[in-house]
């Protein structure tokens, strides 16, 4: 079966029939009440004229002096017909209580019984309006009694207007409704054409579904960017934020929808209304954001010449250094993010078989344990040390150490604030994880594998400490430990320590070797930086 698949309405076409419809459903909804409220007001008015004439007549002298017998029909005749042409009415009739006309338009009707047969209550002394079949053709009258002076009711008067009379003012006045009907649809149609491409000009000529093709294009394109993207309006309202950036944002302990919300509120430093102000862009700039060190572009957004807004692309600076450290030979990085990976791997594993086993609660509850674990660990670890590179480094030492069942214990009163540029976090790293890796070697084989450290940042010196439960180091082989290619664990090693000597060389730093407590050797290294900052809460 071949099925056709019909082509969508154009815009253009769409809106020029949309408008169409509600104009004409409009203007007929309109053409309606219009007409019905004209009938209504037209038949109230013709009868409200034919009461008015009644009532006139049937307090009139002459009306009631003809009646009484005191004056002659024919006055009363000629009376009647003055008035009635004056209001432009179709009859008056003049009758007495037995419905003898007194007067009529065609005089040879004179003298002869009212017709209709509507007239019956008029002679008991109601006044009222009625449509009823005459000698003059279908008419709308009004009928009154007369009274004499003593009360008495003494005839009555018909006042009528021909119906085919008011349906030509009707029909007169429908015609003219129906007309400015009609002009507005004259009119509304071209306007309906305008409407339609001035909002496709707006459009940019483009169709609703080319719209929301190249919108879910663009920002699958924005969302996939690995930088993040940060973007605001005119007035530092938040208008576009990819999901890098909300990692960032949630890395930073901002977790809350942040689009329409001010900037400042969000991010107080960012620097995009000076970006806006100047219309200059910014590039390759390091700033905070609530503790997470980035690099940042800032650039003004520009419609037909004119900033409409600003947008930042950001990354994690420790993510650029760890890149540039990989990039320059640092192993070390390489090495514990394997280890964590694996460590993973074994978890995810594990769920794995708890799935397979149908245990789901105990899935729940390891998926709990380990997440609590994890914050935990990384609660302390960052409490300790502000520097995201070096805590991301001494997390990933930490895993490591446990996937080789390794104690590895950061120590409580270790604290070190964020380095930024007073020293390099690639050095530190060097140093740190070639002694913890030394560490990890010397306590591989032992029944109590446990590895302290300790990272203390005071008085303008980064302290490191290193504390196993090897064998320790002996006196002998102090001296000789820190030289190029030497090593107890065989051949092509003994790098380690002598990249730990260049770099404190290059500090102007020192080592010293020691007993530790819990039975290894202990290694402390000091390091001169150039920071203020000490321990500070």
């Amino acid at each position: 079966m071949i099925h056709i698949r019909k082509k969508p309405l154009k815009l253009k076409t769409f809106i020029i029939l949309l408008v169409c419809l509600v104009l004409a459903s409009s203007l007929a909804v309109t053409n309606w009440l219009v007409s019905q409220r004209v009938v209504r007001l037209t038949q109230e008015y013709f009868e409200g004229k034919a009461m008015d004439i009644s009532h006139f007549m049937a307090e009139s002298v002459i009306v009631k002096e003809a009646l009484a017998g005191r004056r002659l029909k024919s006055d009363v005749q000629h009376f009647a017909e003055t008035i009635r042409r004056v209001s432009d009415v179709e009859f008056i009739v003049v009758m007495n209580m037995q419905g003898i006309r007194y007067t009529h338009p065609n005089p040879e009707l004179i003298g002869q019984r009212f017709v209709g047969g509507d007239d019956t209550p008029v002679y008991r002394g109601q006044a009222f309006a009625s449509v009823a079949e005459g000698t003059l053709g279908k008419s709308m009258r009004y009928f009154t009694p007369v009274f004499d002076a003593d009360g008495q009711q003494i005839g009555a008067i018909s006042v009528g207007i021909l119906m085919n009379v008011i349906e030509d003012n009707l029909d007169a006045t429908r015609l003219m409704v129906l007309i400015g009907v009609l002009a507005g649809f004259t009119i509304g149609i071209p306007g309906a054409y305008l409407l339609a491409g001035r909002i496709k000009k707006i459009l940019l000529g483009l169709e609703p579904e080319e719209i929301a093709r190249q919108f879910e294009e663009r920002n699958a394109l924005v969302q996939s960017v690995r930088e993040g993207i940060l973007g605001v309006d005119k007035a530092m309202r938040i208008t576009v934020v990819n999901q890098e950036a909300a990692r960032l944002f949630a890395v930073a302990g901002i977790t809350d929808a942040v689009i329409g919300k001010s900037v400042e509120e969000v991010v107080p430093n960012t620097g995009l209304h000076r970006v806006i102000e100047t219309g200059q862009p910014e590039y390759d700039q390091e700033q905070e954001l609530l503790g997470v060190r980035i690099l940042t572009n800032r650039l003004p957004v520009l419609v037909k010449g004119e900033i409409v807004g600003a947008v930042a692309t950001f990354r994690d600076k420790s993510e650029v250094t760890r890149l540039a450290e990989q990039l320059t030979g640092v192993k070390l990085y390489a090495d514990a993010l394997r280890s964590q990976t694996h460590e993973f791997m074994n978890r995810l594993h594990v769920i794995l078989g708890l799935i397979h086993m149908g245990n789901y609660d105990r899935v729940s509850a390891y998926i709990k344990e380990v997440s609590v674990q994890i914050q935990d660990e990384i609660g302390y670890v960052m409490s300790r040390i502000k520097d995201p590179v070096l805590a991301g480094f001494v997390m990933a030492k930490l895993s490591s150490a446990r996937e080789k069942g390794i104690v590895f214990v950061l120590s409580e009163d270790s604290y070190v604030p964020e380095l930024g540029d007073v020293v390099s976090e690639s050095d530190v790293s060097t140093i740190l994880g070639n002694l913890i890796e030394n560490a990890m070697e010397a306590v591989a084989q032992k029944s109590v594998k446990k590895i302290e450290i300790q990272l203390v940042v005071d008085e303008g010196i980064l302290t490191m400490v290193v504390c196993d439960t090897g064998d320790g180091i002996p006196d002998s082989l102090k001296g000789t430990i820190m030289e190029k290619g030497y090593s107890t664990r065989g051949e092509n090693r003994g790098m380690g320590m002598h990249l730990i000597a260049r770099t404190l060389e290059k500090y102007g730093g020192v080592l010293e070797i020691g007993q530790a407590e819990i039975g290894g050797a202990m290694i402390t290294v000091e390091i001169p930086i150039r920071t203020g900052d000490g321990r500070n809460d």
